[in-house]
C-alpha cells in the first residue's frame, strides 16, 4: 500500500538565491552558449539543481557577480538550506523515531555524500548530548564513485546494500543514485522513499520507487518529493506588492517529465507528430524562455 505522496516545496534561502541568480545571469547573458558538446548544453540546469540541494556542491564553479556578497566562508556541514532542514526533521521524526528505514535517491553522488555527512552530524536520534561522542555512522551510500575501479572496491556497493538490508538497526538509511544496481534490485525492507532530486527521465524515477514498492512490501510506503521554489518580485500595481513564489528548475523538470510521459503514451498509441521530440537544446531554450524570467512566464503563486 502506498500513501499519498508528500510534495515538499521549500523556498531558496538568501545564500541559495545568490548562487541561483548568478547562474540565471549567466544563462541570460549567454555565458553558457559557447558549450557545443551536446551533454554540456544542460550544464547550467545541473548547476541550478545542485544549488536547490546545497550551494556547497557548486560554489567553486560559479563566479559571483560584483556586489552579490560573500559566502566563501560557508561551512558545508554547518549550513543547512531549507531542503536539508526538512530532510533531517523527516528522518528524525518519521523514520528513526519509528524504527523504520528510508532510501534516499539522487542523481548526484556528491549530493549523497554530502547528505551522509549532514545527516550523521545533525540527526538528533543519532547524536545524544554526550561530550566527545561524535556522529554515529548509520547512513550508507551506494553509487558509481564508491566502486573506485576494480579490486577490493568493486563489490563495495553490493556490500553496502546488503548491510542496509541485513542490519536495519545499524543502517536505517541508504543513499543511492538512480542508476545504481540492476532492475532486479530489491529494497523493500525500507518503507520510506525520499527523492532528494529527480532527473529528466520519468521511467528512472518510477523504477526507483518500484525498487522499494515491490511485491512483498508489508508496510505502508511513504514517498517524499521536493519542488523547491524561489521568491520573486510581484508584477503589477500596488503600493506594497508582496513577493510571489515561482518555480525553480525542479518545477520545470517536473513539467518536462509529465510531458515525456504523455509523449510516451502518444508514441504507444501512434498519436504523435515528428515535432514531438525533446532535445537538450530545446529544453534549454524553453527554460530560458519560461523559467529564467519567472515574472513574465510561469504562473507564480502568492508567497506564504
Amino acid at each position: 500500500v502506498m500513501a499519498e505522496p508528500t510534495i515538499v516545496e521549500p523556498k531558496l534561502d538568501a545564500i541559495q538565491e545568490i548562487y541561483y541568480s548568478a547562474v540565471l545571469h549567466g544563462i541570460e547573458t549567454g555565458a553558457f552558449r559557447d558549450r557545443q558538446d551536446r551533454q554540456d548544453r544542460l550544464t547550467p540546469l545541473v548547476r541550478l539543481q545542485q544549488i536547490c540541494n546545497h550551494p556547497a556542491l557548486v560554489k567553486s564553479n560559479i563566479p559571483l557577480p560584483p556586489g552579490s556578497g560573500s559566502v566563501s566562508g560557508m561551512d558545508a556541514e554547518d549550513y543547512l538550506p531549507p531542503k536539508f532542514q526538512h530532510l533531517i526533521r523527516y528522518i528524525d521524526d518519521q523514520v528513526l523515531a519509528k524504527g523504520e528505514q528510508a532510501v534516499i535517491f539522487s542523481e548526484y553522488a556528491d549530493t549523497l555524500d554530502l547528505a551522509q555527512r549532514l545527516l550523521e552530524k545533525h540527526l538528533k536520534h543519532l547524536n545524544p548530548q554526550v561530550p566527545n561522542a561524535g556522529p554515529k555512522r548509520v547512513v550508507l551510500t551506494a553509487h558509481a564513485k564508491v566502486r573506485g575501479g576494480s579490486g577490493a572496491n568493486a563489490d563495495l556497493v553490493d556490500t553496502r546494500i546488503a548491510a542496509f538490508k541485513r542490519q536495519p538497526d545499524q543502517f536505517p538509511i541508504l543513499g543511492i543514485t538512480y542508476g545504481t544496481g540492476g532492475e532486479g534490485l530489491n529494497l523493500q525492507n525500507a518503507n520510506h522513499v525520499i527523492l532528494l532530486d529527480e532527473g529528466w527521465n520519468p521511467a528512472k524515477v518510477d523504477q526507483a520507487v518500484k525498487r522499494v514498492n515491490r511485491l512483498g512490501q508489508k508496510k505502508v510506503l511513504h514517498l517524499v518529493r521536493y519542488k523547491t521554489q524561489r521568491e520573486v518580485p510581484a508584477v503589477g500595481d500596488g503600493p506594497t506588492p508582496q513577493p510571489v513564489a515561482a518555480p525553480t528548475v525542479e518545477g520545470f523538470k517536473d513539467t518536462v517529465r509529465q510531458e515525456k510521459r504523455a509523449m510516451a503514451g502518444s508514441l504507444l498509441s501512434a498519436q504523435t507528430s515528428d515535432n514531438a521530440v525533446m532535445t537538450n537544446q530545446s529544453i534549454m531554450d524553453r527554460f530560458r524562455r519560461d523559467v529564467a524570467q519567472p515574472a513574465g512566464g510561469a504562473d507564480p503563486q502568492p508567497s506564504s
